[in-house]
């Protein structure tokens, strides 16, 4: 199999910029600021995936359990969106 093949099967894992404080401390700003919007997220029933963690709960997710917003993919993908976007800076 040539490496072009095995690169397109497998999809490369976004790299996040660091930023200079945590994820639950940004949101506060981002959505005082209407750069962002909590969202809901229809709660996961069993079973659930190995990252689950039922004492963890998302603020972007509007309190969803299974994951906080410091482990949330989403929502840093929509940070690293405002950041390649020089809409957020630091």
């Amino acid at each position: 199999m040539k490496e072009e093949e095995t690169n397109a099967a497998t999809p490369k894992r976004k790299v996040f910029d660091l930023i200079p404080m945590s994820y639950s401390q940004l949101l506060p700003y981002l959505v005082h600021n209407g750069m962002v919007t909590p969202r809901a997220l229809k709660p996961m029933t069993p079973p659930f995936p190995a990252w689950y963690d039922d004492k963890a709960s998302c603020e972007f997710h509007m309190g969803v359990e299974g994951h906080s917003i410091d482990n949330c993919i989403a929502f840093k993908h929509l940070v690293q969106e405002l950041i390649d976007g020089k809409v957020l800076t630091f």
